[in-house]
């Protein structure tokens, strides 16, 4: 079975963008319900409508029952919530559309929040103005195995794969450049 033809994304909503901490004293919470409302309003759809949440759970600040509760969804048949780096979020929309696909829920709600109040996401620096500190990141199992190699931030991470792609396939930077420079050619006409 394929999901070819059995979904649809009918409804996209965001908050506005923020400069690091003007967010503030939003909720991830309350910008996650702002979005989703957004979204449903584009779609011509209510709360009520809503049956599935499929949300990828960086930054959220809570779990999907909660979110439910907020929004006042009346009757959850899916929830899912996925993790992972920067790439992850799109997963939340192949995980609603298998909901939608197999029967569990007609309408799901994919989201993804992230507030950058006070740090940038995905960054690695000393603090400034401290002579003598030290790059750092609060320690974990995964950046104690690759912190040693230097690997900080996602950046320095995704070198590593795209190094090996080049040696392993004869990819060239040209080849990198053309999946950027296209990818912004086609993310500048969803104007």
């Amino acid at each position: 079975m394929t999901l070819k033809d059995k979904a649809a994304i009918v409804g996209i909503g965001a908050t506005q963008y923020y400069r690091r901490g003007q967010s503030l004293p939003q909720t991830p919470l309350e910008l996650a319900g702002k979005a989703t409302l957004a979204a449903l309003a584009d779609a011509g759809l209510t709360v009520d409508d809503v049956d599935g949440l499929a949300l990828y759970s960086m930054g959220l600040g809570g779990d999907t029952s909660l979110f439910a509760q907020t929004l006042g969804i009346p009757e959850v048949r899916f929830t899912a919530m996925l993790t992972g780096g920067g790439g992850g979020a799109a997963g939340s929309v192949g995980l609603a559309a298998a909901a939608i696909a197999s029967g569990m829920a007609t309408c799901v709600v994919s989201l993804m929040t992230l507030q950058q109040a006070s740090s940038r996401f995905g960054a690695s620096y000393a603090p400034r103005g401290k002579p003598g500190a030290q790059y750092s990141a609060p320690p974990s199992p995964e950046g104690n195995f690759i912190q040693p190699a230097g690997l900080m931030a996602p950046g320095q991470m995704f070198a590593v794969l795209a190094n090996r792609h080049m040696h392993r396939y004869g990819t060239t930077r040209e080849h990198f450049a053309e999946i950027a420079i296209s990818t912004r050619e086609n993310a500048r006409r969803r104007e």
